[in-house]
């Protein structure tokens, strides 16, 4: 059954760390090219900061070669356009070819962490109650740079200029702007969430679909939304009705049962979900064991027994928290987190476990002398990672702490913290440019950080995006084709 989880307000000071990395933070995304007339292109594109060290948009053939490249100067951060007249570098006519382009964002930098969101002043990033964030990352999508929340307890955001907001699915652009103009009304899919303040929880981008948890009792289970038409109607992974604790079973056998967050990996038929269930038992596998549904293509109507893949008793100490959340290291093995109410030495925030199964990572206790220590933290909820995958950043009680994992998963070096004005942080992702997002509850709204350094960020046209030219006659003679 759902564990009830309680918010604590706290009033702290935003500190940064002193540790400064290369990672981009400023880039373009929402690519659009629009034909303004004959061979002539209005290139189109939205920056999440200002790029104070300038933007350059090149121009590329079929065959990928670099024609034309324009320096744009220094752009602001939101909706930006650069117009391309169909010429080279020499401002020669270009043959007759379909065009790409690609958009490189660049910026003096921050002296560390910093603070890019403003809550004061931007309403689409105040929520009475989010817990999961989702961005999407590929830069093949048309969607990529996309925010994705989950609010759950649509209300008056009492701290924040929102008005109101209700249940169900935010969406927000890389400048973190309404970009579908959906107001304070989130996307539902039709469904009725519950009323709780888990119904939506956790959120997952795959393959052209948002994948959508839901942690009450009443209302547990998986939903599937199309990221590019959210209002289309929902549907239900999972077949069969839970039952009172949030419990599915296909006549048979427990399969599901409530689930705080999860994660998906593979393609296409090799697609698999990965939870840690807070209510079933699979074989000798007891609840907050990791386990895997091979769920292909299916997006409705799916009740097979998953496969335990790490037990939950083979962990010490044990998992408890029910608001778990399985990230995959990319190599096989897994990070397995949990959101503790209470500090305890006993039940960690944080374990890693290898390809084999074995735990080789786990943080156990609290005095903060070591990383495993610092790690272990009260409210210890979410858990991200850097987009070269050296950097782990783990939700904490009023912080997030930064690791370095470079030298692998069973040495984490503390690095430091990056602070928030409230205790309760939900949900931790990165986007493509290392930027980080924090989704807190207890000040209702989502904080955005930036590393330190400067830095650069190069965007490609994502797939469908083209611009074609067909060259006169006159043009032709005129470059000697």
């Amino acid at each position: 059954m759902r564990k009830k989880l309680f918010p604590v307000a706290c009033a702290a000071v935003l500190a940064m760390s002193a540790h400064q990395r290369a990672d981009a933070n400023v880039y373009a995304a929402e690519l659009a090219a629009v034909n303004t007339g004959g061979n002539a292109y209005d290139i189109s594109f939205r920056l999440n900061e200002d790029a104070t060290a300038g933007v350059t948009v090149r121009i590329k053939n079929s065959s990928d070669v670099v024609v034309r490249t324009i320096a744009a100067g220094n752009l602001l951060k939101g909706a930006n356009t650069v117009a391309w007249d169909g010429t080279d570098d020499s401002s020669s006519p270009v043959p007759s070819d379909t065009y790409t382009f690609e958009v490189e964002a660049a910026a003096t930098g921050h002296t560390g962490w910093t603070k890019i969101s403003d809550e004061t002043t931007n309403e689409a990033i105040n929520f009475f109650s989010a817990k999961g964030i989702a961005i999407n990352t590929d830069q093949t999508s048309p969607l990529f740079g996309r925010v994705y929340i989950a609010e759950n307890a649509g209300d008056i955001a009492e701290t924040t200029v929102r008005d109101t907001t209700v249940d169900g699915i935010f969406v927000l652009s890389n400048d973190l702007t309404d970009i579908t103009a959906q107001g304070t009304a989130g996307y539902d899919g039709g469904v009725a969430w519950d009323t709780s303040t888990s119904s939506p929880a956790g959120l997952e981008l795959h393959e052209g679909k948002l994948y959508i948890s839901d942690w009450s009792d009443a209302h547990a289970g998986i939903w599937v939304m199309d990221e590019s038409d959210l209002s289309a109607p929902a549907t239900e992974l999972f077949a069969d009705a839970p039952d009172a604790n949030g419990v599915r079973n296909n006549g048979t056998d427990d399969y599901a049962g409530s689930i705080y967050d999860f994660s998906i990996v593979g393609s296409g038929a090799s697609t698999a979900l990965f939870t840690m269930d807070e209510d079933i038992t699979v074989g000798t596998a007891t609840p907050g064991s990791l386990l895997r549904y091979d769920i292909g293509t299916a997006v409705s109507g799916y009740n097979t027994v998953p496969t335990p893949v790490v037990d939950e008793s083979a962990i010490t100490p044990g998992f408890v928290g029910g608001a778990y959340n399985p990230v995959p290291d990319g190599s096989g093995g897994w990070w397995l987190n949990q959101y503790r109410y209470t500090q305890s030495a006993a039940n960690p925030c944080v374990v890693h476990v290898d390809s084999l199964g074995n735990v080789d990572f786990t943080s156990d206790t609290l005095t903060g002398s070591t990383a495993a220590e610092r790690m272990d933290r009260h409210y210890g909820a979410g858990l991200a990672f850097s987009p070269d995958g050296t950097r782990m950043y783990v939700g904490g009680y009023g912080f997030v702490t930064e690791f370095d994992i470079s030298s692998g998963p069973a040495s984490p070096t503390y690095v430091g913290t990056i602070a928030t004005t409230g205790n309760s942080n939900r949900d931790i992702e990165v986007d493509a440019a290392g930027n980080v997002y924090v989704m807190n509850n207890s000040v209702e709204y989502m904080y955005v950080f930036s590393p330190g350094g400067a830095n650069s960020f190069v965007t490609e046209a994502p797939t469908g995006v083209s611009m074609s030219v067909t060259a006169s006659v006159s043009d032709w003679n005129l470059n000697g084709y």
